[in-house]
Formats: C-alpha cells, sequence, structure tokens
C-alpha cells in the first residue's frame, strides 16, 4: 500500500562534471545547485518512468497477506527482497527466512510471493517487505537516453531558474525529453 525509501542510491547516473560539460560551465560557483537539479532530475525521470534508476532500498508496508498470497511490488525494477518482516498482533516482529518469500516475475507485474508456510500478520499493516530496487548499480549501466535526459533537465532548470518562481518550478519539460524517456516508460493498465 506504501512505501518508504529506506537507503537511496548511492551516486548519480550523471556526474557534477559531465552536467558541467553539457552546460558549458568552466566555474565552481554553482556546483551545489547544479548537483541538486542532478538529484531533481533523477527522481523526475524515476517518476516519469515509473522505474527506479539505480539501486535503492525502498520498504513497502501492506496490510496483511492477500489470498493469493502475493503482492504486487510498488517500486522497481526489482532485483532482490532484503528482508520480509510479518507482525503479530502484540506487535512481535517475525522475520521470515529466505526461502518463505521470493520474487515472482512470471506475470506482466512483479510480485512477491509467499510460502503457504507463512501466517498472515494480526496487526494492521502488519507487513513490511524491503527491496533494493533499480535498472542499474553503477552510473554507466543506466541507458545513455535516461542519462541524456537528465543532462536535458538539469540545463533546461539552470537556464530557466530565475524567470518563474520557485514555487512554481519546474515550469516546463524541454524538448526531446518525452522521446528519451518514453521507451523506458512501465506500462500500467
Amino acid at each position: 500500500m506504501t512505501t518508504a525509501l529506506l537507503v537511496p542510491p548511492a551516486l548519480e547516473p550523471v556526474t557534477l562534471s559531465d552536467a558541467k560539460t553539457h552546460m558549458r560551465i568552466d566555474t565552481s560557483a554553482e556546483d551545489s545547485l547544479i548537483s541538486d537539479l542532478i538529484k531533481v532530475g533523477r527522481e523526475h525521470v524515476e517518476h516519469v518512468t515509473g522505474q527506479k534508476l539505480l539501486s535503492q532500498t525502498w520498504r513497502q508496508y501492506e496490510p496483511d497477506l492477500p489470498p493469493g498470497r502475493e503482492v504486487c511490488a510498488r517500486v522497481g525494477p526489482v532485483q532482490s527482497i532484503s528482508a520480509v518482516t510479518i507482525y503479530a498482533q502484540d506487535g512481535t516482529p517475525r522475520v521470515l527466512a529466505g526461502q518463505e518469500a521470493w520474487i515472482d516475475r512470471t506475470r506482466h507485474q512483479t510480485s512477491i510471493a509467499f510460502a503457504h508456510t507463512v501466517v498472515p500478520a494480526e496487526s494492521v499493516n502488519g507487513v513490511e517487505i524491503d527491496l533494493v530496487v533499480g535498472m542499474a548499480d553503477t552510473a554507466i549501466e543506466v541507458p545513455g537516453s535516461l542519462r541524456h535526459a537528465i543532462l536535458l533537465l538539469v540545463a533546461h532548470w539552470y537556464e530557466f531558474r530565475g524567470a518563474v518562481p520557485a514555487d512554481q518550478q519546474p515550469v516546463s519539460i524541454p524538448p526531446g525529453f518525452e522521446t528519451l524517456v518514453r521507451p523506458h516508460c512501465e506500462v500500467r493498465l
């Protein structure tokens, strides 16, 4: 039902040097701003595509195990399950063993399947699933079109940062952005 970021990516798919080269900036006066724009650009690309770019850990909270004993992953692409905890009515946690929960990629959407021996939760939001997600572990493994889309966003937002008040940003998306990200967008039914 709900997700929360536990461990953010260790790096960004675009370096500060890449962005400054792309924008032809030689000084370091605005490195902090450009670094912030890179992070926001990555987050925007992740939102638009429905996929996390670099390895990061998210916790997914579920009210209980559904009758079919499968829970759809709400973030992805899923690399691995790092932990699953089920809470009893008194709040006592039970961490599942590795063979009690696994990734099921046989359907349209990746899900987490549970063994029939797993006792359902007895408390509200009694299931916590920690997932390592992301397309890649390193920046170079992120598709070039998505890295270029981030560079377009960074340059565009840098250039037009004073034209519109901060509370109305981002005011626009640069031409070509949609073309670069469209092939990577998650299909939602």
